[in-house]
């Protein structure tokens, strides 16, 4: 253990210390001892940057590997894309299998989509089942597709009237509020 200093030997000490870092030689050994140390840990610095780069690289073109893997295997399956491939995914899950077969295959792909989320959303919230989600499945139409599965326009005018549009008929939001 050190024994404690005077403060008189604290003070020769500091000037000591003050005497040796004025003069030229000394300030020249304290930059040199810098500039070892600065060259050390760059290098070190760099080794780290090369060897986190190698391991990034690595492990990127394993995932790559196994990307391209999986993309190939369903494409030799015959899947001609990735929505295709996303689809068939979705075909495992019983409740997806059962909706698509259920939704009729006249329909455009964008509806039949629709209907079919909207099917498995009713049987997962436990609004339907099966059974009556295939009794009711026109009720699973989209809003905008329901009158004879035809887009409406709002500025048509409606059959049977002179001329009244559907936007007419529609209440504004602040008729709601009130």
């Amino acid at each position: 253990m050190a024994k404690p200093r005077t403060d008189e030997q604290i003070k020769r000490r500091r000037e000591a210390r003050k005497r040796w870092k004025e003069k030229p030689e000394s300030r020249e050994f304290i930059n040199a001892g810098k500039r070892r140390h600065y060259e050390r840990y760059r290098e070190r610095e760099l080794e780290r940057k090369r060897l986190s780069r190698i391991k990034h690289r690595e492990y990127y073109r394993k995932y790559m590997q196994r990307y391209r893997a999986r993309y190939r295997a369903a494409m030799l399956n015959g899947a001609s894309n990735g929505a295709e491939i996303r689809r068939r995914i979705l075909l495992r899950d019983e409740y997806f299998a059962a909706a698509l077969a259920m939704v009729p295959r006249g329909l455009p792909p964008d509806v039949r989509d629709d209907m079919t989320m909207e099917i498995v959303l009713s049987l997962l919230e436990g609004t339907h089942t099966l059974d009556t989600a295939k009794k009711s499945i026109w009720s699973f139409t989209p809003p905008h597709y329901r009158d004879r599965f035809k887009t409406m326009s709002l500025d048509a005018p409606i059959p049977g009237t002179e001329s009244l549009r559907l936007i007419d008929v529609i209440p504004d939001r602040k008729d709601d509020d009130e």
